[in-house]
């Protein structure tokens, strides 16, 4: 719960209209207002606070509630919303500030890219205004530092002030792909601002699950030999409707691939868990699913959505680590798509194919494709080729229990370490898990799994970011 909705929850148990509590918390009626709506929040330690649970335990005893609100109860309450979601480190506009002080950056260079005015980018830098669009403000300001700073010499510069002092070393000369390797770096830590307390609570409870898990079962979920080619099928091409028709489709598109023993599996969808849940017994079908194309041999490369919220990425992590921990799967993601208009699924095997038309927040309204005819098959595998051809690696997977992949580890972890930026987190943290974070590069979490240890390395900058924030 939100501190607004724990706020208005207090509201609506009193029957009183927000006039009426605002005057007896000493607040006007538009500061109450704005923290109702969500648009403003107070800090937990503020006056402000006080006058909140003051008056709304003065009004319960007022309205003659038969358990009066205890002032200190409420005050504590709403102090816990406040906190779960504070942000990490600097606000987004301080960041912003010493960025462009620190490359000489001006306000009329950002708002010619972001198509704004420059007496409005220097309010936000005053932390008067929050752009409309934050992520894509962010990028567009990180892609005009970059060309400056590479432009004008100042990759040490920068290095120190975004945690990356060994930055000049990866990008010496400059050319088109490495400003673009830059403005990402930058906009990660511009966008590191909006990484919220409760982000890092959740993150912190998988890696505590993967801790205390016993994962070496999933060991030997592979490689099984296929005694015969399976006859295929007729084709059949349909469609699927709304979100139910959605679920149908992806359990369809499943059993056909194992039932015709797919080698091949690549699945990419961007589906908004919040606004459309699985449900329990949806997720089992389709775990199981996975697990019995796994058990034939199957490769699967999955395209994971981790632009979208974090608790979203990391609910999906909860089914698919197992998954990774076979070997067969390889995790991918997009970098810097932020899809808000369009839901897209590219599901697509050896024989079959599953894809979507659908607008965000009405999916119910979507038509789903799944199709077997050896044409549209073929399409689609393009398709989704040319897709993950712009795809970056999320996880790189190494399994010691085969040939060569703990060599492989090593060699690549004795070059992350001449770099000299890694260190451990506290072994007081977890009992089997070892993490090293390489800020602005990777994380590597060595899982150990029965008798053999998976390693895994984290790609992903904002994940990266939210580790190396944890203690």
């Amino acid at each position: 719960m939100s501190f607004a909705a724990k706020l208005d929850s207090y509201c609506k148990a009193l029957d009183c209209t927000s006039k009426v509590v605002a005057a007896q918390c000493g607040l006007s009626p538009s500061t109450l207002s704005r923290y109702l709506n969500g648009n403003r929040v107070p800090n937990a330690n503020s006056e402000n606070i006080d006058k909140l649970a003051d008056g709304l335990a003065a009004l319960s005893r007022k309205s003659g509630m038969s358990e009066p609100l205890d002032a200190v109860q409420v005050r504590t309450a709403l102090a816990a919303e406040i906190v779960g979601t504070q942000m990490v480190g600097m606000d987004f506009h301080m960041r912003l500030d010493a960025l462009m002080s620190l490359i000489g950056v001006r306000n009329a260079d950002i708002a010619e890219v972001t198509g704004t005015d420059p007496s409005y980018v220097s309010r936000i830098r005053r932390g008067q205004r929050t752009p409309s669009n934050l992520p894509s403000f962010a990028a567009n300001s990180a892609h005009v530092a970059a060309h400056f700073c590479i432009e004008r010499n100042m990759l040490e510069d920068l290095g120190g002030l975004v945690g990356m002092p060994d930055i000049i070393e990866g990008y010496p000369e400059w050319n088109p792909n490495e400003e673009s390797n830059i403005a990402e770096i930058i906009e990660v830590w511009l966008m590191g601002s909006q990484i919220v307390q409760a982000d890092m609570a959740k993150l912190d409870e998988l890696l505590t699950w993967l801790d205390e898990e016993d994962f070496s079962s999933w060991l030997s979920k592979s490689n099984a030999e296929l005694d015969e080619t399976p006859e295929q099928p007729d084709p059949i091409a349909r469609f699927y409707y709304g979100v139910d028709g959605m679920r149908s489709a992806e359990i369809d598109f499943l059993n056909m691939a194992f039932t015709t023993r797919s080698r091949n599996l690549w699945l990419s969808t961007d589906a908004p868990l919040m606004t459309i849940p699985p449900g329990p017994q949806f997720s089992k079908r389709y775990r199981r699913a996975l697990v019995k194309l796994l058990e034939t041999g199957c490769r699967i490369k999955v395209l994971h959505a981790v632009e979208q919220p974090l608790e979203e990425t990391i609910q999906s992590l909860y089914q698919w680590v197992p998954l990774y921990i076979t070997g067969q799967v390889d995790p991918y993601y997009l970098r810097g798509v932020n899809n808000r208009l369009f839901f897209h699924m590219n599901y697509v095997s050896d024989s079959c194919a599953l894809s979507s038309e659908a607008v965000i927040d009405h999916e119910e309204d979507g038509r789903y494709y799944f199709t077997t005819r050896p044409k549209d098959v073929e399409y689609y595998q393009r398709k989704i080729g040319f897709i993950l051809e712009k795809a970056s690696t999320l996880f790189e997977i190494y399994r010691s229990c085969d040939p060569g992949q703990q060599e492989a580890f090593e060699k690549a972890e004795a070059k992350r370490r001449a770099i000299g930026r890694g260190y451990q987190m506290s072994e007081s943290l977890f009992n089997n898990l070892e993490i090293t974070v390489y800020p602005g590069d990777c994380t590597v979490i060595m899982l150990p799994c029965g008798s053999a240890t998976v390693h895994f390395v984290l790609r992903h900058p904002k994940l990266n970011y939210i580790i190396s924030h944890m203690k």
